[in-house]
């Protein structure tokens, strides 16, 4: 057909495939619908709201905030809310208008791309690989016991990992208001990097570095990757390969994930007609910075003020009277 970007747009959707992959393909079949139609919802509402910059800087912030509550509220694991945003910031770049840096394709058939993506990846990462998998589907196909959704609310771990990311994802979302990016949708991306997944402040700090030194890491991969001058087949495959590799180190260092995902990501957006390899690499570096430097900033200052108010309880408590 020689549309090489309607490929890039539904490969965007195979990062289904990288979600859950220690749960059963029993397990995955009933549950990852439920994290499709949340990634065809960012879609949507990235393509309702790419009609101008400060409209996408508000629909990018609907899209962290929807994507991150359901998967904590579903437990999907790593990489979270990250696939989902990046899917949502992809769809609305696709579905822009020319004049604002976009592609212009229609709406329908932005949606209906990224519905074939995420369609194969489900279909690839629940279909049974042998024979003897098929004869034991068949045999335990009985009745599921297990609730497909959660009955208990949030804990208080998962309670805190949410406002974390509402509260940058508000940060980010009135930083670009006053200071417009272009592409604002990786300053997004990279807070949700930085703050899902990690509940321990000192480890999210810890954390945060290693995936932001991580995402630099792709970056320099991606510029390797780029040298080549890989032609559409060339890319499709590249993008292929490094979908492997994240859903092979993603679960074990989710920092050396990124090490392939920030390339993937990059590769399908730099393919995009009319972009500038070096001038995208920039910007992207830029907001690779400001979204890592709001999400460590964040745990920082929350570790400050929960410190500040222990000393205050301390205090209260060697005041009071004793009772003789």
């Amino acid at each position: 057909m020689g549309r090489e970007d309607w490929g890039l747009i539904a490969a965007a959707g195979g990062f289904l495939a990288v979600y859950m992959p220690e749960r059963s393909r029993r397990t995955r079949r009933r549950q990852l619908p439920l994290l499709a139609l949340t990634m065809l919802a960012c879609a949507g509402i990235g393509v309702a709201t790419a009609t101008s910059g400060y409209v996408e800087v508000a629909g990018m912030w609907v899209i962290t905030v929807v994507a991150s509550a359901v998967c904590i509220y579903l437990r999907v694991g790593i990489p979270g809310p990250l696939m989902p945003v990046l899917i949502g910031g992809m769809a609305g770049r696709a579905a822009a208008p020319e004049a604002i840096g976009g592609l212009g394709e229609p709406a329908p058939m932005v949606l209906a791309l990224c519905c074939c993506g995420l369609a194969l990846a489900y279909l690839v990462s629940s279909a049974p690989v042998s024979l003897g998998e098929i004869r034991n589907s068949w045999r335990t196909s009985g009745p599921v016991t297990a609730p497909l959704l959660r009955r208990e609310g949030l804990d208080a771990v998962e309670r805190t990992v949410l406002m974390r990311l509402w509260i940058g994802a508000t940060i980010v979302a009135v930083l670009l208001l006053v200071a417009p990016q272009d592409q604002s949708y990786w300053v997004f991306l990279t807070l949700v990097a930085v703050l899902q997944g990690a509940y321990v402040r000192h480890l999210t700090v810890v954390r945060g570095v290693h995936r932001m030194l991580g995402t630099f890491v792709g970056m320099g991969l991606f510029v390797a990757i780029a040298a080549l001058g890989l032609g559409g087949v060339g890319i499709a495959i590249a993008v292929g390969a490094l979908q492997f590799l994240v859903e092979l180190t993603a679960v074990r260092h989710y920092g050396l994930g990124l090490v392939f995902v920030t390339p993937a990501a990059l590769l399908i957006a730099s393919a995009f007609p009319g972009t500038d390899d070096a001038q995208f690499l920039m910007w992207r570096l830029e907001d690779t910075i400001i979204g890592s430097s709001i999400a460590i900033a964040i745990v920082i200052t929350e570790a400050l003020l929960d410190s500040f108010s222990q000393r205050r309880r301390s205090c209260r408590v060697a005041n009071q009277p004793v009772d003789r």
